[in-house]
């Protein structure tokens, strides 16, 4: 027999075999094929915290970040100390399929994260600076923050200063005033200052934080009595006139919107309201899901559950208290669980993870 003839007989015998190793592959099967997806799909909507000032003191946290798990990491004050610029270094030097995002709550006053910045407080900035005084400020802010490599700053505060006595925001002079004029034109200063620098923003605490008397990091926290739309009607204002990269939900109660859930796992104040209302089709990311206002109330699947559902794009695991790495497994878990038992779609997750690629997307190529 010729030796073309071998070659042809042999490699005859070898397709069978090839379209058995195909059909067996593990990484082809249909089901396998949906959970990557769906890896990739929530990693992206998926913020979380993380332990110490090194990724060496986070074990996993890398592999997870590079295989897709994770899209975002939020530093806080303990993250910041020394080790910080190392930090910031591992972080950026990851490479991932879409960029990562490193988020902080830079504010300004009392709510900051990186100990060698300083700006006033909101409070303090509207009382004694001019709108362009603001911006000056907020730039040299926004400039320190994007040469250590952060991507979002979570702010400006757009709550109104109703309450002075309120916990967590009057208490601390977080919002520029109780006047919707003042805290529009100073979250503007804000948000241009970052955008000029490349920095995303983020308007909160929807739909209005500045009227309560508790603190959602605490308590649940029912402003029924006290609420008024003139606290949700400057996220309008801000939305339409362009100045909403993204929105952040907050846990508060109201239950004359919704008399089962609060805001940030709420349809009616998320999808009815911000989608459908007003027509917003940006990012919308949750306040710390981790915060006792729900996590006294609820599971982490219920949580889950209802926060996506409610059209929240972003689920913030912020404050944890040991290993990321095992939160980020914890959490895809549930994800998965959830999805099996048809609690939340595939399509839900698809258009979250659609809007979150195509604002990091936007962002790369402004930058």
């Amino acid at each position: 027999m010729q030796k073309s003839s071998l070659v042809i007989l042999f490699l005859i015998l070898l397709i069978p075999v090839a379209i058995v190793i195909t059909r067996e592959s593990p990484n082809t099967r249909p089901e396998v094929l949906e959970t990557m997806q769906l890896q990739r799909y929530f990693g992206q909507m998926l913020c979380i915290g993380m332990m110490g000032t090194s990724l060496d003191e986070n074990p996993g946290l890398r592999e997870q970040i590079e295989g897709g798990m994770v899209g975002t990491i939020i530093l806080f004050r303990y993250n910041t100390g020394e080790g910080f610029p190392e930090l910031m270094r591992q972080l950026q030097e990851i490479e991932t399929e879409f960029p990562l995002w490193i988020m902080v709550d830079q504010e300004g006053g009392k709510i900051e994260r990186v100990p060698d910045m300083h700006c006033i407080s909101p409070q303090e900035m509207a009382e004694t600076k001019s709108p362009q005084q603001a911006f000056e400020a907020y730039r040299k802010m926004a400039t320190q923050l994007r040469d250590y490599g952060f991507t979002n700053n979570l702010g400006p505060v757009v709550d109104l200063d109703i309450n002075p006595n309120n916990p967590i925001i009057g208490h601390y002079g977080r919002s520029f005033s109780a006047d919707p004029d003042v805290v529009y034109d100073y979250a503007r200063s804000f948000i241009d200052a970052h955008r000029e620098q490349g920095l995303l923003t983020c308007i909160k605490h929807y739909p209005g934080h500045g009227s309560a008397d508790k603190d959602t990091h605490l308590d649940w926290t029912d402003v029924t009595l006290c609420w008024s739309t003139a606290e949700r009607d400057i996220f309008k204002r801000l939305i339409d006139n362009g100045y909403a990269d993204m929105i952040m939900t907050s846990h508060i109660f109201h239950s004359g919107i919704d008399d089962r859930f609060p805001a940030s796992m709420s349809e009616k104040h998320v999808r009815e309201i911000i989608r459908e209302k007003w027509g917003y089709d940006g990012v919308i990311i949750t306040d710390d899901l981790l915060m006792n206002a729900l996590c006294a109330q609820y599971d982490v699947s219920e949580i889950v559950t209802h926060t996506i559902n409610a059209d929240n794009d972003m689920v913030l695991f912020g404050n944890i208290d040991h290993s990321a790495a095992d939160y980020v497994e914890e959490f895809h878990r549930v994800i998965r669980e959830l999805v099996e038992s048809e609690k939340i779609s595939m399509t839900e997750l698809e258009e979250s993870f659609n809007r979150v690629t195509r604002l990091k997307q936007s962002r790369q190529q402004e930058i």
